[in-house]
């Protein structure tokens, strides 16, 4: 067989056959589903706030109370508030500043770190246990 033979004969394959793209469709259908209900799942809203300093929990912040804590760590701060429901780090010292970037939170699970001052604040909710980081 020469390779003009070879070429014809590639040809007439059926690179996909019906039952092929049935299977294609089911599986993209399910996989769109199952991301479009991840997205649909609430998150609750946590009630108070856990900051841990170097893993060892240092302070609870309730979240239905406004407040500002300054958290200090060998010469370095982060000045962490309680705002409408919401914590998030106002202002720190830290020379990348994630912290303040990421933002406010309130979902139970949600988390601010802050790598170089040691610092984790993770939301929780009624009866999680506080030594759980």
């Amino acid at each position: 067989m020469n390779r003009t033979e070879k070429i014809d004969e590639i040809k007439k394959q059926k690179y996909f056959i019906r039952n092929d793209i049935f299977i294609f469709i089911i599986l993209a259908v399910l996989i769109l589903a199952l991301t479009g209900s991840v997205f649909l799942i609430k998150q609750k809203k946590g009630n108070e706030a856990y900051i841990y300093s170097d893993g060892e929990l240092i302070k609870i912040m309730p979240l239905d109370n406004n407040d500002v804590y300054l958290y200090e760590y060998k010469g370095h701060y982060n000045k962490i508030v309680v705002d409408s429901g919401y914590v998030f780090v106002e202002d720190s010292d830290c020379d990348d500043k994630v912290c303040v970037y990421m933002g406010k939170i309130n979902k139970i699970g949600d988390s601010i770190i802050c790598l170089p001052h040691k610092l984790v604040i993770k939301i929780k909710g009624e009866g999680e246990n506080p030594a759980d980081l």
